[in-house]
């Protein structure tokens, strides 16, 4: 029933929940103080029946004083009944007010009459103007009466005395009941409309860590938590664009120095290919260009021209936008290698040990920028000779490659950092800690994962774990 009662703000909802506080706490106030008031009469009927067993108890002993006179006759029983009297009529005239509340009026004045009555017939008894046995009687009839007084004053006491306890109790049972249901529905309710959505909040948060998700689904009800989803989503949208406009950034800066290296490359085909050229033309000239040698000056220029084309056509596959598709880590590593070698100075070796049947489902462009970064990092680390290593294994649904340096390391308080954008350890005008941002974005957009393992003076190994076909 409580999921009905929802308005359709936090708002509202933290004004219901003070509204029913706030009646909940008046509630209790009056319950406590109706139970302090009640508490408080109690305590002063506890205190005024003192009085009423006083009372009681007078009453009583005169009856065994007029038992003892009717037994021995003897008149100073008559004097101890007439002491008696004289304390109850003063203690009843002292607590008029509690005893006519306590019994009433009729009876409070029923007992006065009749402690009168009986006072007169013992006195009469005292003075020697009791003439017949009927005095004696009457003595007898109304001492009774008071005795029956007394036993019925005795019992509306007791009971009294137990319903006021009675109800003290429930009333404290009550107030413990209501703040119980007052609490479990301000619990529930917060949960329930509150609690609940940030809790989902917080679980689309890790789906979309995970890259499970891209945005946040708008499943909620609240305004406050509408407009928090969808400023969220807003907030992803714009992060998302920013991190493309940095890895494009960074592809052409990358690229800049890509072809300052492909210069030289290129350079090598081409000087053979005029050498060539320039030999067929010298022996034209003389004539003497046997069919052997053109053939081979042909075949030279050929092999030239399809080196010059497969790194043109690195130049243009790492340019132009890339898609998924299974690829053989092998030749990645290969065609990498092919065109980024150039950028590795000669001190620093290069080995690669990569089995040629992993297959992995990937944006090969992606991936040649993530190991481009990965590879210029290695480079700036290493100082003088030194080695880099690529490694690669699979297991069922992955593909792990290792790329180790021997370079200075990365000390233990930066590690968790360096995935971080801006975070850089070069000096000014050297970087701009991007790199390794792009690096970690690039293969959690291709669905894997990237670890760093690090000790400073021995070197640095990056972990990447990337999806086959199928994979997870």
């Amino acid at each position: 029933m409580l999921k009905y009662i929802k308005p359709q703000s936090i708002r509202g909802q933290f004004f219901l929940i003070s509204l029913v506080s706030f009646s909940s706490t008046i509630i209790a106030i009056i319950l406590f103080y109706s139970i302090f008031t009640f508490l408080r009469s109690s305590i002063e009927f506890i205190l005024f029946s003192n009085s009423i067993s006083t009372l009681v108890d007078n009453i009583l002993e005169m009856r065994r004083h007029e038992k003892n006179y009717l037994l021995y006759n003897n008149n100073k029983e008559l004097e101890n009944i007439v002491n008696l009297i004289s304390i109850s009529q003063d203690e009843l005239t002292k607590n008029e007010k509690e005893y006519k509340t306590f019994l009433g009026n009729n009876m409070y004045n029923l007992i006065q009459n009749d402690l009168l009555e009986y006072n007169q017939i013992v006195n009469k008894i005292i003075n020697g103007k009791c003439e017949n046995k009927q005095c004696l009687q009457d003595l007898r009839n109304k001492g009774s009466i008071l005795t029956q007084h007394a036993e019925n004053i005795r019992d509306l006491k007791d009971n009294k005395l137990r319903g006021s306890v009675r109800i003290v109790v429930y009333g404290f049972i009550m107030i413990i009941f209501l703040s119980f249901i007052i609490n479990i529905f301000i619990t529930y309710y917060l949960s329930l409309h509150i609690v609940k959505p940030f809790k989902k909040i917080e679980e689309y948060l890790i789906m979309l860590k995970k890259g499970e998700i891209s945005q946040i689904p708008n499943q909620f009800n609240d305004r406050e938590f509408v407009i928090l989803v969808n400023s969220m989503n807003d907030m992803i949208s714009e992060i998302e664009k920013r991190n493309q406009y940095l890895i494009q950034t960074e592809k052409l800066a990358t690229l800049g120095t890509f072809l300052f290296a492909l210069a030289h490359e290129l350079n090598n085909p081409l000087n053979n290919i005029y050498t060539s050229c320039q030999i067929l033309k010298e022996e034209l000239k003389e004539n003497n260009v046997s069919c052997n040698l053109f053939e081979e000056m042909l075949n030279e220029m050929e092999n030239e021209i399809e080196r010059i084309k497969r790194i043109i056509k690195s130049i243009l596959d790492y340019s132009k936008p890339g898609t998924k598709e299974e690829v053989y880590l092998y030749d990645l590593i290969e065609e990498f290698m092919l065109c980024f070698h150039k950028l590795i100075p000669p001190q620093i070796k290069v080995s690669v040990e990569v089995p040629e049947n992993i297959v992995i489902f990937v944006d090969p462009q992606q991936i040649k920028q993530a190991l481009l970064n990965i590879i210029t990092n290695a480079v700036d680390a290493i100082e003088g000779e030194g080695e880099i290593k690529i490694k690669a294994e699979e297991t069922e649904n992955q593909a792990i490659l290792y790329v180790s340096d021997t370079g200075k390391g990365i000390p233990a308080n930066i590690l968790p950092k360096i995935f971080e954008p801006f975070f850089t350890t070069k000096e000014s005008g050297k970087g701009y800690g991007l790199g390794l941002f792009i690096v970690y974005h690039l293969i959690k957009s291709n669905g894997g994962t990237i670890e760093v393992e690090s000790e400073v003076g021995k070197g640095t190994t990056f972990i990447i774990k990337l999806p086959k076909k199928g994979g997870d």
